[in-house]
């Protein structure tokens, strides 16, 4: 819960009411909107990467070797922030930084503690969609 209030608390500061994109409601009687800018895309970014940080018992697999999940954050935020002013949305982030090694091309997978296997594209773009209502 605590990491989730942090995710809301770093959104609603990116929060203007004067661009509207879409409505969010927060509480009962209150509705925010999210602006027309990189503010609102960096924010999703954020909980993307906040998403790999906290799977539980998951593995991120990255040119052949496993991760823990808290490694693999500190990778997608580390190539966010040396690429961050190519990437312009987050699902350009998905696709150019956070699906595949640009070192070998490699797919990134997310190894489930089920042990199921995933690509890493798939995973963070179903929970983009959840981010977004979709």
């Amino acid at each position: 819960m605590y990491k989730f209030l942090l995710s809301v608390i770093f959104l609603m500061a990116a929060l203007q009411p004067t661009q509207a994109v879409t409505t969010l409601p927060f509480a009962a009687n209150a509705v925010y909107t999210l602006p027309l800018d990189d503010k609102a895309e960096s924010a999703k970014i954020m909980q993307l990467i906040t998403y790999i940080k906290t799977l539980e018992g998951a593995s991120f697999i990255r040119n052949g070797s496993k991760y823990s999940c808290e490694e693999a954050a500190k990778h997608l935020q580390s190539k966010w922030e040396k690429h961050n002013d190519k990437i312009k949305t987050a699902e350009e982030f998905i696709q150019k930084l956070a699906s595949h090694s640009g070192m070998s091309g490699e797919e990134y997978q997310i190894q489930f503690a089920d042990g199921t296997t995933k690509p890493t594209a798939q995973v963070l773009l179903q929970e983009l969609n959840r981010l977004q209502g979709k």
